[in-house]
């Protein structure tokens, strides 16, 4: 019958609802896990001007190199200033606590602003959204950086993407995540409305992530002042 028939519909996109979930895991293969994250990221900052969402990565010295491609996106946060590569994760995780603390002064306020608490509870993130990057991080690692995110990420339009060596690891206040199989990917949302999906990944070299963070330096970005028009 036609239930039967439509139970699996095949060749769709997987949508990785990233703005709904708040942060999101990816566990798995490194080489799996760095292509699909690659995909994901190029098709946030694609869609979305400078002033809309910035990218961030954390790692160690070791792994900096896999995402010097960001570096020469227009969509680079100002918190990963000259040098921050060869920064220790404590260093780096510092500078990121500072802006969750200056996010939560903003908002909080705005919050003081209307006096009365009418619509105190509608107030947006403040942009740009930061997208953070933690890459393969020790299991064992605690910074007040990390516990502001897994607390109020979302509210302060910061999504976290914790890349793991197995879904198992993903943080647990991650609202999603995706692990690899023999069978290809499946994709978890937290909650009894959340997608729980199986899917084959696209995949990105890193080279071709470096050819895509040049072609987005060749576009004219408006500001945040003249932002009704597409870029050219």
């Amino acid at each position: 019958d036609l239930a039967e028939l439509y139970r699996n519909i095949e060749d769709i996109p997987v949508q990785a609802r990233l703005s709904v979930v708040g942060s999101l895991g990816i566990g798995g293969e490194r080489e799996e896990v760095l292509s699909l994250t690659r995909v994901l990221l190029t098709n946030v900052l694609c869609h979305h001007w400078p002033d809309e969402v910035n990218v961030i990565a954390v790692s160690t010295p070791g792994t900096a190199e896999e995402w010097r491609w960001i570096k020469d996106t227009p969509h680079l946060s100002s918190i990963q200033s000259h040098g921050w590569a060869e920064r220790s994760l404590v260093a780096q995780l510092n500078a990121l606590e500072h802006e969750l603390q200056m996010r939560e002064q903003q908002i909080e306020a705005l919050k003081l602003l209307r006096r009365d608490g009418s619509g105190a509870q509608d107030i947006e993130a403040p942009l740009p959204r930061l997208v953070v990057i933690f890459d393969y991080l020790p299991s064992e690692l605690s910074h007040p950086a990390l516990d502001i995110i897994a607390a109020k990420g979302k509210e302060l339009g910061v999504h976290a993407m914790y890349l793991t060596a197995a879904g198992d690891r993903v943080p647990g206040s991650a609202g999603a995540v995706i692990s690899f199989g023999r069978k290809g990917g499946r994709y978890f949302e937290t909650g009894p409305l959340g997608y729980n999906l199986t899917f084959r990944p696209d995949e990105m070299t890193r080279e071709q992530a470096e050819r895509f963070a040049q072609a987005l330096r060749l576009i004219d970005w408006p500001s945040q002042s003249d932002a009704s028009q597409p870029p050219e």
